[in-house]
């Protein structure tokens, strides 16, 4: 039933959220800082390559950790332990990462083939903005709303650290992951928030006596 009913009303809602026209004036934003670095990323794509401060193993760790195929699955893997173990906490985790990673990896699709960017080892042209960071900052932020910063630091931390691998990897330049962060970090609280305002609900109980207002929580 999610699939069929909550999912797409979420990706609907979701959306709306996620593109208001508050969170259009950050990403405007975002966009003009990462048109900023434009002037400095050849010079930190030459400290990474040069340097290498995460080291070889851990640059491979991160860009298998942000690849969509283990995003997706380990959302999925959350969504379904949650469904199967009958626990509403861990399925929220998946919903909300399922939805987060579906929003935010439209645009990103839609601006790697808009812009055309060459990737720093000259792979392809799709390179702006970087998914491994929209990805992995949309799951982080969408555990904020709902669980709080127990939840979202660690997953914070780890899409920064993965960040820093796919410019690490030559893959992508600073402004391509910088963009791509605070995509992902838009769309993931929108769609935290969702998920939050929906398992509040307030409910007036009137008779003829007296009335109660109820503030009910769905867990």
């Amino acid at each position: 039933s999610y699939f069929a009913c909550r999912f797409p009303r979420h990706l609907i809602q979701g959306a709306r959220k996620s593109f208001s026209l508050k969170n259009m004036v950050f990403l405007a934003l975002a966009g003009g800082a990462a048109g900023a670095l434009l002037t400095v990323d050849d010079d930190i794509r030459e400290f990474f390559r040069n340097e290498r401060p995460i080291g070889r193993s851990a640059e491979d760790t991160g860009a298998t950790l942000g690849s969509p195929e283990v995003l997706f699955g380990l959302s999925g893997a959350a969504f379904l332990l949650g469904e199967f173990s009958e626990n509403p906490r861990i399925r929220a985790v998946g919903e909300t990462a399922l939805e987060s990673l579906s929003i935010a990896g439209v645009p990103a699709a839609l601006l790697k083939v808009a812009t055309r960017r060459e990737r720093p080892d000259g792979g392809n042209r799709l390179s702006f903005p970087s998914f491994h960071a929209a990805g992995s900052f949309a799951i982080a932020a969408s555990l904020h709303n709902p669980f709080g910063w127990e939840a979202s630091l660690p997953a914070f931390l780890t899409a920064a650290f993965i960040s820093v691998a796919r410019v690490q990897e030559d893959k992508h330049f600073l402004s391509d992951t910088l963009f791509g962060a605070v995509l992902g970090t838009v769309v993931g609280l929108a769609v935290g928030k969702l998920h939050r305002e929906g398992r509040l609900r307030v409910l007036a109980d009137i008779d003829r006596d007296e009335a109660a207002v109820r503030l009910a929580f769905r867990y």
